[in-house]
């Protein structure tokens, strides 16, 4: 998996696949390389048994922010350079899995497998996943871009949490 940057965008070949899903018109896009993320000082909300929103700042996170968008604009452009009959999408991730509020921004993180997901202490030992409580702050996190959908004529994105390091 690839940590993403702004220069990783300029930089490499994405490689994009298409599977049709069972309802006609519907796709599911598969990116390689894979694509993570790393994000700090997220603030959980929402926690259930599958997913959270990590909500952010603008103010204190304006370059994640602005990465996030960038982001949703290279993925875009990425499905529509090998799928060109696709659809007309927004910029950013701004459908199913990124949201603004007010002076903030948030992000859905689905587990996917959670027997996957690597949990570090605060002195570095591994330790067996816990859905984090409501209001928690993850120190850091990598989450990976699994893939993108189409139902319906809307986009989202399949974003699953790879690794936890401290969080309180």
């Amino acid at each position: 998996m690839f940590i993403i940057n702004s220069e990783f965008m300029l930089n490499q070949q994405l490689y994009v696949s298409r599977k049709s899903q069972r309802t006609a018109g519907n796709y599911n896009y598969y990116f390689t390389p894979s694509i993570g993320l790393t994000l700090y000082n997220g603030k959980v909300l929402f926690p259930d048994d599958k997913s959270f929103v990590l909500e952010f700042p603008k103010s204190s996170c304006l370059s994640l922010y602005h990465l996030l968008l960038n982001t949703g604009k290279w993925l875009e452009d990425s499905i529509k350079r090998n799928f060109i009959d696709s659809f007309s999408l927004c910029h950013g991730l701004c459908f199913e899995n990124f949201k603004e509020v007010n002076d903030t921004f948030r992000i859905r993180v689905n587990f996917g497998n959670s027997k996957n997901i690597k949990v570090y202490d605060e002195s570095g030992d591994q330790i067996r996943f816990t859905v984090p409580n409501k209001n928690a702050i993850l120190q850091e996190c990598t989450v990976e871009i699994k893939n993108a959908w189409k139902q319906n004529g809307v986009l989202g994105y399949n974003i699953e949490l790879r690794e936890i390091k401290h969080f309180f």
